[in-house]
C-alpha cells in the first residue's frame, strides 16, 4: 500500500487534501506539456522538411553559380577577379537576425537585406563579359539566400531537437514518477484514513461496552443496596414487633400478678 510513496508526507486529511491539489495540478501541466511537445513535435518536422528543400535548393543554387562563374572566367579577361576585388566597396549585402517564438520557444530567423546588386563600379559593364559578372553575381546572391535560410533553419532543428528532448524528459518524469507516487501518496493516506476510523469505532465500541458494563454493574450494586436496606428496614420492623409483643405479655403478667395479689389480700 505504501510502496512509491513519498515517505514525508503524514497521514492527515489536510495532507490528502494537498495530494490531491498537487495530483491536479501534475495532470494538467502533463496536459499542457503534451500539447506542447506535440506543437514542437510538429513544427521539428515542418523544419526537417523544410531543411531538405533549402539543401536541395542550394545545391541547385550552388551549382548554377558556379555553371555562371565558370562562364565569367571564361569570357572575361584573366584578370577579371582582381579587378572585381578592387572595385567592391562597402558591403551592401547584410544578415539580420529576428526572433520567432513557436509553443514558447525562441527560434531564430536569419533574413539577407540588401541595398542593391551592385557592388562594383559600372565599369565593369565596359570590359569583355559585363553581362556575365552581373549573372554570376545574381546567382551567388541567390545562393547566398538559400545558404542563410539553411543555416535558419538548422539552428531551429538544433534548438527544437533539444527543447523536445527536455519536455519529453518532464512529461516522463511527471506521468512516471510524479503522478504514480501521489496516487500511491493519496491511496495510503486514504488506507490510513480509514484505518484510524475503525480503530476509533473500535475504540469508541470499547468504551461503549465498557460504560454500559460499568452501568449493569452500578445498577446491580444499587439494587443490591436496596435490597439490603429493605431487608435491614424489614427486620427492624420485625424486631420493633417482637418488642411490642414482650412489652405488652410483660403487661399482662403485671396485671394478673396484681388481680392475684388483691384477692389474696381480700382473703
Amino acid at each position: 500500500m505504501s510502496e512509491g510513496r513519498d515517505p514525508t508526507i503524514l497521514a492527515t486529511k489536510m495532507c490528502l487534501k494537498q495530494c490531491k491539489d498537487r495530483l491536479k495540478s501534475a495532470k494538467h501541466g502533463h496536459s499542457l506539456l503534451k500539447k506542447k511537445a506535440d506543437a514542437l513535435t510538429l513544427r521539428y518536422r515542418e523544419v526537417q522538411r523544410e531543411i531538405e528543400k533549402a539543401k536541395l535548393e542550394l545545391e541547385d543554387a550552388h551549382s548554377t553559380a558556379k555553371e555562371r562563374y565558370a562562364e565569367m572566367t571564361f569570357r572575361a579577361d584573366s584578370n577579371i577577379t582582381h579587378f572585381l576585388e578592387q572595385q567592391v566597396g562597402s558591403a551592401s549585402t547584410k544578415v539580420t537576425s529576428k526572433l520567432v517564438h513557436v509553443a514558447g520557444v525562441v527560434l531564430p530567423r536569419f533574413e539577407v537585406q540588401t541595398d542593391s546588386l551592385g557592388t562594383t563600379s559600372e565599369l565593369s559593364a565596359l570590359q569583355k563579359g559585363g553581362e556575365q559578372i552581373r549573372e554570376c553575381k545574381k546567382e551567388y546572391f541567390r545562393m547566398l539566400e538559400y545558404a542563410v535560410r539553411v543555416a535558419a533553419l538548422q539552428k531551429s532543428y538544433k534548438i527544437l531537437n533539444e527543447v523536445i528532448k527536455q519536455t519529453n524528459r518532464r512529461v516522463n518524469a511527471i506521468e512516471n514518477v510524479i503522478i504514480p507516487r501521489l496516487d500511491a501518496t493519496i491511496h495510503y493516506i486514504k488506507g490510513e484514513i480509514d484505518e484510524m476510523a475503525r480503530e476509533d469505532f473500535f475504540r469508541l465500541k470499547k468504551v461503549q461496552k465498557a460504560a454500559k458494563i460499568r452501568q449493569e454493574k452500578e445498577h446491580e450494586e444499587r439494587r443490591l443496596r436496596e435490597e439490603k436496606r429493605l431487608a435491614e428496614e424489614k427486620l427492624r420492623l420485625e424486631n420493633m414487633e417482637d418488642v411490642e409483643s414482650s412489652n405488652e405479655d410483660q403487661e399482662i403478667t403485671t396485671d394478673e400478678d396484681e388481680s392475684d395479689f388483691d384477692d389474696m389480700i381480700i382473703v
